[in-house]
């Protein structure tokens, strides 16, 4: 035999030889030490051996990433303990930072409110401004959570950004402080309404919740709206307790079912304080606790749900403190609504659908303190509307062409309490309201109104992105009056 193959021969032999023990070990063990070990020796081997000289902790996150990334769950992950503390502290309204509430808006993430006298607030930073940079870099296409640790940072350390505004770029330099934001904040409306937004169900979120719906009581308030949009969840427990507020006591208010078919039922404490109508808004950011809330007083009958449909996180996670430090954040659980509903990856529906967002909180007013009729006015000379007298700014204005007035359709028909939604078979706008379908053709002057086939002067058309519709068709129950400067459209009673 040659001698370089006598030398590889050996070399395979040594090394066989000294790895023949722990194999035969390993097959003698139960499948998760044997597993563990396997992990075990891959790490040692590369950190004792690989070229690059790779860190211990470099190798151990890997492995826990990597180990969590075959999960394919995106609720589950390890929190360091700084993350922890940071996680902790955000549910409960307590954390550095500059004072901004962010959402996902296409290509950037936009300003969805700012925390008042914070260093967001007193550098003119607005709701509605874009984020385009952040310390110079762009970060377009960026998922939230991703420009969220971007901004983030040590108290007393500043952050650049660079935020658009009616295509202007304006670039702010705010400190990183420590801030203290409620997560519950409560306010009274006109028509004697209360309205009380939750930001987080944090762990002193139910107690904050009834300290405010406490405060509007005695001041005489009739009617309720919960803002719910935007509102990513937190604990389960304060989600329950909230309910409380609405449902007799012991009413079941969400069922965990776990891996082994074992279920928990969690039910209210204490008497219901609240019985006059309430209104739940929500969007596609309402999830997890927010879900649990609204779901549970969607089944009693005891809120009615308006907006867009829910997120649909129907699972629980657990938070696990390691030995080694930090928590595992887990998912042990899926929830039920009361009626034995799960709404994970499908989300709640709204008994209400109502897309356009200036909307919501006007018509959720309505549902409470129901007028006699709605005014629809479209200014024809500016971008501005007004329902019952409440102005709204519009994305583009109203308009008359050939003698024809044009008006926002998904804006007009849901001001009116249609639900709109576009048929893909039919390839056509579809209006739902109490016992009448409208179903509108693109680019086609005509119309099936309950079912009958009807003319129009004038087809559906397109104008800065948005589907117009020609005020020329007889819809049942809908009066309008065209004059030089506006037109008013009129529906008697609610949807």
């Amino acid at each position: 035999m040659p001698r370089r193959l006598l030398v590889l021969f050996l070399v395979v032999i040594m090394l066989m030889s000294a790895s023949t023990p722990a194999l035969a070990l390993a097959l003698d063990l139960d499948p998760s030490t044997k597993a563990v070990l396997q992990v075990q020796e891959v790490m040692d081997y590369i950190y004792r051996h690989h070229i690059d000289k790779p860190e211990l902790n470099q190798l151990s996150e890997g492995a826990i990433t990597g180990i969590l990334e075959r999960l394919n769950d995106p609720y589950s992950e390890y929190l360091s303990e700084d993350i922890l503390e940071e996680y902790k502290e955000m549910l409960d309204g307590d954390f550095v930072g500059v004072g901004l509430r962010l959402q996902e808006n296409g290509q950037y993430t936009q300003v969805l409110d700012l925390i008042p006298d914070s260093p967001a607030s007193r550098a003119d930073v607005r709701p509605g401004d874009l984020i385009i940079k952040v310390n110079g870099e762009n970060i377009a296409g960026l998922f939230l959570d991703e420009v969220v640790s971007k901004i983030r940072g040590p108290e007393g350390t500043t952050v650049t950004l660079t935020v658009r505004r009616d295509s202007r770029d304006i670039e702010v330099i705010l400190k990183r402080t420590p801030l203290s934001s409620p997560t519950v904040v409560s306010s009274k409306l006109s028509g004697n309404i209360g309205y009380i937004v939750v930001h987080s169900f944090g762990s002193q979120t139910a107690d904050e919740f009834a300290v405010e719906l406490d405060r509007l009581v005695s001041e005489g308030v009739k009617g309720l709206v919960i803002d719910l949009r935007n509102t990513p969840g937190g604990y389960l427990q304060a989600a329950v307790d909230m309910a409380g507020d609405f449902l007799p006591d012991k009413s079941l208010v969400v069922t965990t079912v776990d891996r082994d078919s074992i279920r928990d039922e969690y039910r209210s404490r204490g008497n219901a304080c609240w019985n006059d109508p309430v209104v739940i808004l929500m969007n596609e950011l309402t999830a997890s606790a927010s879900e649990v809330l609204a779901g549970a007083l969607q089944d009693y009958g005891k809120a009615v749900l308006l907006g867009d449909t829910s997120y649909g996180k129907g699972v629980v996670q657990s938070i696990i403190p390691l030995e080694s430090g930090g928590a595992l954040k887990l998912t042990t659980a899926r929830y039920l609504t009361p009626k034995g509903r799960s709404i994970n990856g499908t989300g709640l529906d709204p008994d209400v659908r109502v897309l356009t967002q200036e909307l919501q909180l006007i018509l959720a007013k309505n549902i409470v303190s129901p007028a006699a009729e709605t005014v629809v006015k479209f200014s024809l000379i500016d971008k501005k509307a007004s329902i019952n007298g409440e102005e709204i700014p519009l994305q583009a204005a109203a308009y008359k062409a050939g003698g024809v007035v044009y008006v926002p359709l998904r804006f007009a028909m849901e001001a009116l309490g249609y639900s709109v939604s576009w048929n893909e078979d039919a390839r056509s706008i579809d209006l739902a309201g109490k016992n009448e379908n409208i179903r509108l053709f693109a680019n086609r002057a005509s119309a099936v109104i309950n079912g009958k086939d009807a003319a129009l002067e004038a087809s559906i058309t397109t104008r800065e992105g948005l589907s117009y519709m020609p005020l020329t068709a007889a819809i049942p129950g809908i009066t309008v009056v065209d004059r030089s400067d506006e037109v008013t459209m009129v529906k008697a009673g609610r949807k």
